[in-house]
């Protein structure tokens, strides 16, 4: 009986230790990788600018900075749920105004800008949305689950299709098998 409480002990504490890890120093660590990536697209994005003297006043860079910056100050509230959240209360709130109208904004401000300066906005731009997606996807244990699985069923179907179709001796060795199995 002694044994199996100290069993029943150990275990608790491995778990609350686990937790302690997944929810304080692992989300802790993904906030603090998260902001610093878009701390180094803003970087990247003022020294662009600053190389090839577009004017920093441009509405499109300053539409980006602030986005950034908000992302940067409010990285710790960004989750899936609050994603969706945010998306269905624009669409079935304000019948997706809200992004319709940023869009526009954007898009008129990178009209602006010559070809390769709105190429360098619009690469900060995909780069903050990856370095988003890969957060709310990674600071989510449930996400990070179904992306594990997901991540290993695509790996081996790679595989699978892989190995299939370079391995001319596993098609032989199959052949010779459906010949035997026809003749018997």
């Amino acid at each position: 009986m002694q044994d199996a409480i100290i069993i029943l002990a150990i275990n608790t504490l491995l778990v609350l230790f686990l937790w302690h890890l997944y929810f304080f120093e692992y989300r802790t660590y993904r906030l603090d990788l998260t902001r610093q990536r878009l701390f180094r697209i803003r970087d990247e994005l003022f020294a662009e600018f600053d190389r090839h003297g577009w004017p920093f006043d441009a509405r499109a860079y300053g539409i980006m900075r602030r986005t950034l910056n908000g992302v940067i100050r409010f990285n710790h509230r960004l989750s899936l749920s609050r994603y969706w959240g945010a998306v269905l209360a624009d669409r079935e709130v304000a019948n997706g105004e809200l992004g319709r109208r940023f869009e526009e904004e954007f898009q008129a401000a990178l009209a602006e800008l010559p070809q390769d300066a709105q190429e360098c906005v619009l690469k900060a731009r995909r780069e903050m949305h990856d370095v988003v997606i890969e957060h709310m996807v990674l600071s989510s244990l449930l996400a990070t689950l179904v992306a594990a699985v997901a991540f290993c069923l695509f790996l081996t179907h790679r595989l699978v299709s892989v190995l299939l179709k370079k391995s001319s001796s596993f098609d032989a060795e199959a052949e010779i098998v459906g010949r035997q199995t026809i003749s018997a």
